[in-house]
């Protein structure tokens, strides 16, 4: 899992590795790259999903945890030579606590989904003394 944080790096992710068949020699789960890019009034994370649609892809929140994943159909396909494959991936993203769990957004162009995170404003309580 990595966490999405301005001003520090972000940790390995923490998903399991790629899942190699032993048989065939192709990836049944994988681990799409991602760029994380801080902007003034929050973030975005893109991912690298080649081959699939936004009907393939889910993504749900739960408890600051962004989880992404998608799966496709495998094509039975003959390969001379295959040196890649997503059939099926998973990405969590722990959120910082500015983030504004209401707002986020996403959207799937040319093989890449973005997703949109902004932050809340930080209020301040005034507390009366008496």
């Amino acid at each position: 899992m990595q966490t999405v944080m301005q001003n520090k790096p972000l940790q390995k992710n923490c998903n399991p590795a790629s899942q190699q068949n032993q048989q065939t020699g192709s990836f049944r789960k994988s681990t799409p790259k991602a760029n994380i890019f801080t902007k003034n009034d929050g973030w975005e994370i893109s991912l690298s999903l080649p081959g699939f649609t936004k009907e393939e892809v889910s993504i749900s929140l739960d408890q600051n945890v962004l989880k992404i994943s998608g799966t496709q159909e495998a094509k039975k396909e003959e390969y001379n030579r295959k040196e890649w494959s997503l059939e099926s991936f998973d990405r969590s993203f722990r959120l910082p606590e500015d983030s504004n769990m209401e707002e986020i957004s996403a959207e799937m162009k040319n093989g890449i989904l973005t997703v949109f995170l902004h932050k809340t404003e930080k209020k301040v309580s005034k507390i009366e003394v008496k």
